[in-house]
């Protein structure tokens, strides 16, 4: 999604959350470490809009006082996401 995109989703998502709810999202993210393959599937990815892992919490601080992350990385497919916990 482009940045406009993400914010729209973003506040329509707070919008929809029960007090004490908690959006989850699985981000493919840009990272220093990746190898050359997991870079070439990044740039074919459909999305377009793959951010690094500052990028995504800058989003998300808009919408949400609270964020958790946590970084995964995939030991059969070069493919690196990170889970943001958003309260």
């Amino acid at each position: 999604m482009d940045d406009e995109h993400v914010r729209q989703v973003l506040s329509f998502a707070k919008k929809c959350l029960k007090p004490n709810g908690r959006f989850v999202s699985i981000e493919p993210v840009i990272t220093q470490n990746q190898s050359l393959p997991e870079k070439q599937l990044m740039k074919l990815d459909r999305g377009k809009h793959i951010r690094t892992i500052e990028a995504n919490l800058a989003f998300f601080k808009e919408a949400f006082p609270e964020i958790h992350s946590e970084l995964l990385n995939s030991y059969f497919i070069p493919w690196t996401e990170c889970v943001f916990v958003c309260k």
